[in-house]
């Protein structure tokens, strides 16, 4: 999701500047064009450059247009494989029904709508996709557990947890946060080759004020591959986050919560978010997406991230 100063940023620049140009990122979409996408997801570890821990996991995906009209585009968004990269991450052995839930929605298909620019819409089958999941869980459990009357009633109770949770705007928002981004600046109008620097504040979800960060928003254009870039980078202060973790971790027990802290006193603790959009404008295209936290104390550093980008 777009920083919501980078918004204002690039709608005044659009406006007040002789010097720069203009690109407009619409989708110049046909029905029948296709493209090949992997949506990553995970974190990874380092001490210096040398990876010590990860786990990644790469949903493949293939986006095409079903119909194109003056004000819309019906496009199917389809998740056909996914794999899981390891390193030093212990996972037991695989259970029989976690493997047979995962076969279960390996392929998923998302039909959804767009304006004419490529300004996302809706997802059009979310709640067919919600219910096949619902009812794909109840066979499951039916069949596994099911050998009475009593055991009957204690799924009945069961789905409606289950349905409760399927049913969540929490799950909606994570089903379809990979099309949202993958949209996030179509229909923009965005100035190119620009570089502004900021101080803000972001939301402590931890409890107490908000924190402050220094932020850079870029643009940057590829006039020979057609390719415009916008970076959002912003960096959290090492105190302020220090004094947002110490607030926040006040109900775990004394103990830990001091050894925490001792190891926080060390080293400065580092946290940058980055968000990278690469975007063909001459047809619309997304290129690359990055979202990512890195916490980086000492020779140590964490990252976090989802990561879209195409793959041929």
């Amino acid at each position: 999701m777009k920083y919501i100063l980078s918004i204002i940023i690039f709608s005044l620049l659009s406006l007040f500047s002789t010097n720069n140009k203009n690109i407009d990122i619409v989708t110049y979409w046909k029905k029948g064009d296709t493209q090949k996408i992997v949506v990553k997801e995970g974190f990874i570890e380092y001490e210096g450059e040398e990876e010590v821990k990860k786990e990644v996991t790469s949903s493949y995906v293939e986006i095409t247009v079903l119909e194109e009209t003056d004000s819309t585009y019906l496009i199917e968004w389809l998740y056909f494989d996914d794999q899981t990269d390891r390193l030093n991450v212990e996972v037991e052995e695989e259970d029989p029904m976690d493997k047979r839930i995962e076969e279960m929605f390996s392929t998923t298909k998302f039909l959804y709508q767009t304006n004419e620019l490529g300004v996302f819409d809706s997802v059009l089958n979310l709640e067919e996709i919600l219910q096949s999941m619902n009812d794909s869980l109840e066979v499951m459990f039916r069949e596994e557990f099911v050998k009475d009357k009593s055991d009957e009633l204690i799924l009945i109770e069961v789905m409606k947890s289950v349905e409760e949770m399927i049913f969540s705007e929490r799950l909606k928002q994570e089903l379809t946060n990979a099309i949202a981004n993958y949209h996030a600046y179509h229909g923009d109008i965005l100035v190119a080759d620009t570089l502004i620097h900021y101080d803000g504040e972001v939301e402590n979800k931890l409890g107490g004020d908000a924190i402050p960060v220094k932020g850079v928003t870029q643009t940057k254009t590829d006039t020979k591959e057609k390719i415009i870039s916008i970076t959002n980078t912003q960096t959290f202060e090492s105190e302020e986050v220090k004094e947002a973790i110490d607030e926040g971790t006040k109900k775990i027990k004394m103990q830990k919560r001091k050894k925490l802290m001792q190891e926080l006193e060390k080293n400065d603790l580092i946290v940058k978010d980055l968000e990278i959009f690469n975007y063909d404008y001459e047809f619309g295209w997304l290129k690359y997406f990055e979202k990512s936290r890195t916490f980086t104390s000492g020779n140590k550093r964490k990252v976090n991230f989802t990561i879209i980008e195409e793959w041929k």
